[in-house]
């Protein structure tokens, strides 16, 4: 398999970890609006208005190996954001459909709508807001260790779109601007779950077959709405020169991603199954986020410590329950202290667009002579993109690994973006998948993907 990229591919990377979010508003504008609003000018407070915007897509992906569709998606981003400067109401909302026929592997529903974000927000300088909100905390560009609040979505997983990265959670949100400094206390009620792979998509987990490994993935099972599953955090800094600088506390379910093993065996020893489900935990986590800019030097880096982080202990399994027959066994958990991090620098090769981008992200246990470390960790990112014919070409590329020795699994990827005007964009690009004995990447050996995408925006 890899004769048939190499020659073409070096060092790339797919367009969904950088396309911008049309007309999105992120956090850094908002403050923005806030700051340089004129308080003195009573019209200016009290103006209200009305703002309807977002972009119609559609994406369709071709499995050239498997000689299959994978994918045929028309979706709808509307956007409305109504009120004055001082309170205002903001709501997102995403519409897929997805035009069924023989072929088709994904997904099985027709059509789905999504709320991006709903929620009231008042104040300038002392803000509160409350409803659905993406909180986008952290300054890495594709692995945001920081952001403990946001829902991470791996439905598709080396695929995402950024705008599709991290859904909203309910909660409410408070902030104290300072200049160029902020505090934010954050509290979530409710359950932030991971959205995992469908197992009947083309992106679904693959069981193991194996006797004694997993043979089924279980994504339901949940933990309660209790209060002592809330989640609450706060984060607080700002500019110091050419530096921003945040530090962070949370505490609540866990982010992290781990899958607990749960056999079954009849009373006379014989192992029957095998089913993997998350496992969720509630944790305390202290983060600190730097950026740092300098000419055509970008660095930053986010680091995360655990003091009760929970990790599954190696070959130990003990007793749940017994049901009729059946002996059901699941694999120990210990706590044990945790650092994730990710760091990152991207530099300006040429011209105003020709830009390396170079990312790490890998999480480690303090005791790791008997714990199992996270499932997603170590990757390495390297990527290339540029603009070319005025502007109108935009050419994204990277290679993306778990640098671990010669059979490390990778994933290169091209994408080509034409802007015949303002607004209207078409997107082709070219995925593939190289396992090796990677347990995660080799689950999708064969599966490359070929995609077309286009945007307009409105």
């Amino acid at each position: 398999m890899l004769s048939r990229i190499k020659p073409i591919i070096i060092v790339l990377f797919f367009i969904a970890l950088f396309t911008p979010v049309a007309g999105q508003q992120s956090e850094e504008e908002m403050d923005d609006m806030f700051l340089n609003d004129d308080s003195s000018s009573s019209d200016s407070v009290s103006d209200s208005r009305l703002e309807v915007y977002g972009y119609l897509e559609n994406e369709n992906i071709y499995a050239p190996v498997l000689k299959q569709v994978a994918k045929l998606e028309a979706r709808n981003r509307t956007t409305i954001h109504a009120g004055s400067p001082f309170f205002f109401a903001h709501a997102t909302a995403d519409a897929f459909f997805y035009p069924g026929f023989e072929g088709v592997t994904d997904p099985a529903t027709s059509g789905s709508i999504s709320l991006y974000e709903l929620y009231l927000a008042m104040g300038e300088k002392v803000q509160f807001r409350v409803g659905q909100m993406v909180y986008n905390w952290g300054v890495a560009d594709a692995f945001r260790v920081v952001n403990y609040l946001d829902k991470r979505d791996l439905s598709e997983l080396f695929f995402k779109e950024e705008d599709e990265r991290y859904g909203g959670t309910f909660g409410a949100a408070f902030k104290v601007l300072f200049g160029d400094f902020m505090v934010e206390a954050i509290f979530v009620p409710v359950l932030n779950p991971f959205a995992f792979p469908d197992s009947d998509s083309y992106w679904g987990l693959q069981p193991a077959t194996v006797s004694g490994q997993v043979s089924q993935y279980d994504l339901t099972n949940l933990p309660d709405n209790r209060p002592e599953n809330f989640s609450y955090a706060l984060r607080g800094g700002g500019t110091f020169g050419p530096v921003d600088v945040h530090l962070s506390y949370f505490h609540g379910v866990s982010n992290s991603v781990m899958f607990r093993p749960e056999l079954k065996y009849d009373l006379t020893g014989n192992l029957q199954s095998v089913t993997a489900s998350p496992l969720y935990h509630v944790s305390d986590k202290v983060g600190l986020d730097v950026a740092f800019t300098t000419g055509k030097l970008a660095a930053r880096g986010e680091v995360v410590y655990s003091p009760n982080h929970v990790a599954l202990v190696k070959k130990k399994f003990v007793q749940k329950s017994v049901s009729g027959t059946t002996l059901i066994m699941e694999q120990k958990t210990a706590e044990s202290g945790y650092f994730s991090f990710s760091t990152g620098v991207d530099y300006n090769l040429w011209g105003n667009y020709g830009t390396v981008l170079i990312e790490y992200t890998k999480s480690f246990l303090i005791t790791t002579s008997n714990l199992e470390n996270e499932f997603f960790s170590g990757f390495l990112m390297v990527a290339l993109k540029d603009k070319w014919f005025n502007e109108k070409l935009e050419v994204n590329g990277a290679f993306l690994i778990r640098p671990v020795d010669e059979d490390s699994g990778y994933i290169p990827s091209v994408s080509f973006t034409w802007e015949f005007q303002d607004g209207l964009k078409l997107t082709a690009g070219y995925m593939a998948f190289i396992g090796n004995k990677d347990e995660l990447i080799s689950m999708y050996d064969e599966k490359d993907i070929f995609y077309l995408r286009a945007r307009i925006n409105y």
